[in-house]
């Protein structure tokens, strides 16, 4: 139980006073050094600072730059998060009005810096797939935050986005209540570095197995990170666990190459869909959080799930290539979100993986620069619109990002929530234009295309429901919850496309229509 619920008002510096827009907290590191880039050139306005143990890196860091008309260089502060007395790091915190924190694992590390944000009432965001550790933040923390109303956002980078705010959007084209909505990760080209692995690995080491395993742990619970208040109505839809294969829809799969790069990925024609993957173990729980967050709440103070639809079910999909490669890509597709977490949970098999895996890899270890810049993803989400009058047809998104999932897309995102969050607490409302260095001066059509077909959308923020910063609502919340202000902007940003269409069942076959 959180002690600050009951205890006085605690004291926050107004926003209007501090001094810097953004702190990045861990700016040395790989994602930290691409912030920083996409920030120095891509957001002229901002008053901001980077910091880290190392001045001379910081230097160098800033040193390295793009050399471009415009930059805006930041501060550097020496801040060593590990071993400084919080003090240090609250002084700067209490002056900033939005930290991002990448500063990993976030099990380790992650309560340092979130800790003085809460106290001081100053926004977040991260990049972490730890949700055991998101759990017990906002189990610690959500009253606090909520009296110093700091606004807290994990889980900003490829790590729950494209999931959070692709259903999101789904709901907002159909404009009404959403039954079974099936999501295919059709194509994700990038790698998992040192610091992605450790991640995964941090957990094990932190929390016990009930809080990670099968029934009750987030890879067995999708409600694992539901808003847990005297809100919540007393039954919630049925979510399926289980594994499920199943033939892939050769007649509706999407297999051209990646819009923006050309890459054709392997041949997913006659390939296999497989459920329960450790990416839907993290991104189903945001999801659901999402799914309670963003409903309203009636007369007798319980949520009415409005938003998504009292019936409302998630399920992802794994495109895994066939018909050979699917056969033989499941087994290991099964082991790695079934099989392996249970491994991982006995000490000796988890003390031999990390051995062989800092032989293997190592920090620093990553996508190369060149996987960075041509990499990407795409998506498709197909939804079931309840309230639609076309009952033969079903709503369909599809979402495809630039740059490597893991550190170019990621780093690109995150910097963007931040600017949003900042321009929500200086109470002003905008979009930040694309990046000008990527497309040589020009817009591209489809970017402006998509930001008109959302220009006329009602924005529907959860959080800020006035103009003025001082009314925002304190807690955890997730991006989704930041509404159609926040899709706009990252639409606008040219990493996020996405098209919408109405699609009838004859283009499915029988055994897709209830695929969850």
């Amino acid at each position: 139980m959180d002690s600050s619920r009951g205890s006085p008002e605690p004291e926050v510096k107004p926003m209007a006073q501090r001094k810097y827009d953004i702190l990045v907290v861990g700016a040395t590191g790989v994602t930290g050094g691409l912030i920083t880039k996409h920030l120095s050139t891509n957001a002229p306005n901002i008053k901001w600072a980077v910091s880290g143990r190392s001045e001379e890196k910081l230097n160098n860091l800033i040193d390295n730059l793009p050399a471009v008309p415009d930059i805006n260089k930041p501060d550097i502060l020496v801040i060593d998060v590990l071993n400084d007395p919080e003090s240090k790091l609250r002084s700067v915190i209490d002056d900033t009005r939005v930290v991002i924190d990448v500063v990993g694992p976030y099990s380790y590390w992650g309560e340092k810096v979130l800790k003085p944000c809460v106290d001081a009432g100053t926004a977040w965001v991260d990049l972490n797939g730890e949700v055991p550790w998101a759990k017990e933040m906002e189990e610690k923390y959500q009253a606090l935050a909520e009296k110093t109303k700091a606004i807290i956002v994990p889980c900003c980078g490829y790590d729950c986005v494209p999931s959070d705010m692709g259903v999101y959007l789904l709901s907002r084209f159909t404009g009404g209540a959403l039954g079974i909505v099936d999501t295919v990760v059709e194509e994700a080209v990038g790698a998992a570095s040192f610091g992605t692995l450790s991640s995964l690995l941090a957990p094990y080491y932190t929390y016990s197995s009930e809080k990670i395993l099968k029934p009750n742990g987030y890879i067995g619970n999708p409600y694992f990170l539901y808003p847990q208040d005297d809100k919540s109505p007393e039954t919630l839809p049925e979510q399926p666990t289980k594994v499920n294969f199943k033939r892939a829809n050769p007649s509706f799969v999407y297999h051209a190459p990646l819009r923006h790069t050309g890459h054709d990925g392997p041949k997913r024609k006659g390939g296999y869909l497989i459920s329960s993957t450790i990416f839907e173990a993290i991104n189903r729980p945001v999801v659901m959080r999402s799914y309670g967050l963003r409903s309203s709440v009636n007369e007798n103070g319980k949520r009415t799930h409005d938003s998504y639809g009292q019936g409302f079910r998630y399920r992802e999909w794994l495109l895994l290539p066939g018909p050979l490669g699917g056969l033989l890509c499941m087994p290991a597709a099964y082991i790695m979100g079934s099989f392996f977490p249970y491994c991982l949970s006995f000490s000796p098999v988890r003390g031999m993986f990390k051995f062989f895996f800092d032989k293997l890899f190592g920090p620093g270890y990553g996508p190369s620069p060149e996987l960075q810049e041509r990499g990407g993803f795409r998506w498709r989400f197909i939804g079931e619109a309840l309230d639609h009058e076309q009952k033969d047809e079903r709503a369909v998104l599809q979402m495809e990002g630039r740059k490597d999932v893991g550190y170019g897309w990621t780093s690109i995102i995150l910097s963007e929530t931040a600017l949003h969050l900042v321009d929500k607490l200086r109470n002003a409302d905008g979009i930040v234009s694309p990046p000008k260095n990527d497309y040589g001066g020009e817009t591209p059509d489809i970017v402006k295309k998509l930001v008109e077909e959302f220009a006329e959308i009602e924005d529907d923020d959860v959080i800020f429901r006035r103009k003025d910063s001082e009314q925002r609502r304190g807690g955890f919340w997730t991006t989704a919850c930041l509404g159609m202000g926040l899709a706009r902007r990252l639409l606008g940003s040219g990493y996020l496309d996405v098209e919408m269409r109405w699609v009838r069942d004859e283009e499915f076959p029988d055994e897709d229509k209830k695929t969850v």
